[in-house]
């Protein structure tokens, strides 16, 4: 795995991310609910997103490391902070972690979202 340096999250996807939250139908899913919140993951810009995730990872997997263009179908965006343990993480690009939810060997991990090829 290699060390990301997370910058701050697109601003498309903040405006989203805080029309989201602040509409009713976020409030109203409950925790654990993940079809529920990956929905609403889902309707997030997701070119964008991918394309501010391989800057920062400067095109590489944060796995192989092998290097990996910006496509949906050779890539996936993946979540660090489980859709079913908190939904307000769900939906965050550079949130900063606890360390000591962290396993030991993956404290270089203090954001949530990375790419990897599939």
């Amino acid at each position: 795995m290699i060390y990301i340096k997370k910058g701050p999250p697109p601003r498309q996807m903040v405006r989203m991310v805080s029309e989201i939250k602040s509409g009713q139908e976020w409030k109203k899913i409950k925790a654990g609910d993940t079809k529920a919140i990956r929905e609403k993951f889902d309707q997030l810009p997701k070119e964008v997103i991918r394309e501010s995730l391989l800057e920062e990872q400067h095109y590489l997997c944060a796995y192989c490391m092998r290097r990996i263009k910006n496509d949906g179908r050779n890539t996936t965006i993946e979540h660090w902070y489980p859709l079913s343990k908190d939904k307000e993480r769900a939906l965050d690009y550079g949130k900063k972690k606890d360390l000591s939810e962290l396993a030991p060997e993956m404290k270089i991990w203090k954001r949530t979202l990375k790419m990897f090829c599939v």
